[in-house]
């Protein structure tokens, strides 16, 4: 939900925020986040096709942080639409969806499981001369922060280790064994491939095998 006060702006319109959002899933022990926000304006001289205007993250961007307390203070800036990582910076739907030029997202603070974020840059349009291509933006946003989030990701490009929590790691073995599999299973073979790992708790590791119907396939495929 949307905290009183708070406006978005487009060039020369000001909106009233409505609607503030955050998500957040970990991947190979970072964070991964996901802003979200919604504004409206009522006045009668905006067209009504520009009346509303919805600026979320697409893909969601990596923080490089494990911990959210870290995130306060840290600044996310998008010189063009990706960055050095191939990561959007954002979007911005008017009439249409459309990608960002460019963005800087700064986490202003955190305090009672709340986030605000000040997200600023040049955004498409494409409406007519005054707001089409790079039009610049600027809101900033308080959204509550989800609680006992338990999704995990990992990149097996990056790494094959992830950190679940403090001394609590998940690592994937054999995994060039289980690209060789991989290469054997046709779209319409069931999947019996166990994908063995391990659980490193305080140094001790157990061995576990997981079924990979169960593993999300994008994420892991090597």
């Amino acid at each position: 939900m949307a905290q009183q006060n708070e406006t978005f702006t487009l060039a020369d319109i000001v909106y009233d925020v409505t609607y503030a959002d955050l998500g957040y899933h970990f991947e190979n022990g970072n964070i991964i986040l996901y802003p979200d926000v919604d504004a409206e304006t009522e006045d009668e001289n905006v067209d009504y096709d520009m009346s509303s205007v919805h600026l979320y993250h697409n893909n969601g961007f990596c923080t490089h942080v494990s911990d959210l307390q870290a995130l306060k203070g840290k600044k996310f800036v998008w010189e063009s639409t990706y960055n050095e990582n191939d990561e959007e910076a954002g979007c911005l739907c008017v009439q249409e969806h459309e990608l960002l030029s460019s963005g800087t997202i700064e986490i202003l603070d955190i305090q009672n499981n709340h986030m605000t974020i000040r997200w600023s840059g040049l955004a498409n349009v494409y409406w007519n001369e005054t707001y089409g291509a790079d039009v610049p933006f600027d809101t900033t946003f308080t959204a509550e922060i989800p609680q006992d989030v338990a999704v995990y990701q990992l990149d097996a490009y990056k790494s094959t280790k992830t950190k679940i929590y403090d001394n609590l790691y998940l690592e994937l073995l054999n995994l060039d064994t289980f690209n060789d599999h991989l290469k054997q299973i046709s779209d319409d073979t069931p999947w019996n491939i166990k994908l063995p790992f391990k659980i490193i708790y305080f140094d001790k590791e157990y061995l576990e095998k997981y079924c990979l119907k169960q593993i999300n396939w994008n994420t892991l495929q090597h």
